[in-house]
């Protein structure tokens, strides 16, 4: 999905605008993502980024959520190498309905 508004938490005095439902089912994912995971930098320089985050979630999708964060913090951490962690890194996996 696109975003469509700006994200949370950022302005505590944000005129809250209508926005349209969008309908969860069985095994559908919420994920949500701090930019310290998607721009932690890799020995090689590069950002870890939403392409491996998502490629990420989305081959491991029938784990539980759990195993789901357990991977992505594992993977951000191997790419980062040496590369010294600065900023904090935050994941919130949602599963609808359970593993």
């Amino acid at each position: 999905m696109d975003s469509t508004r700006i994200p949370l938490g950022v302005m505590a005095n944000w005129k809250d605008q209508p926005t349209r439902s969008i309908p969860l089912e069985r095994g559908d994912l919420l994920v949500f993502l701090t930019d310290g995971i998607l721009e932690s930098m890799g020995a090689d320089g590069d950002a870890f980024g939403v392409e491996n985050a998502l490629g990420l979630v989305k081959a491991h999708r029938h784990e539980s959520a759990q195993r789901i964060l357990e991977r992505l913090l594992n993977a951000v951490h191997t790419s980062r190498g040496n590369v010294t962690q600065d900023d904090d890194m935050t994941a919130v996996i949602c599963k609808v309905g359970g593993a």
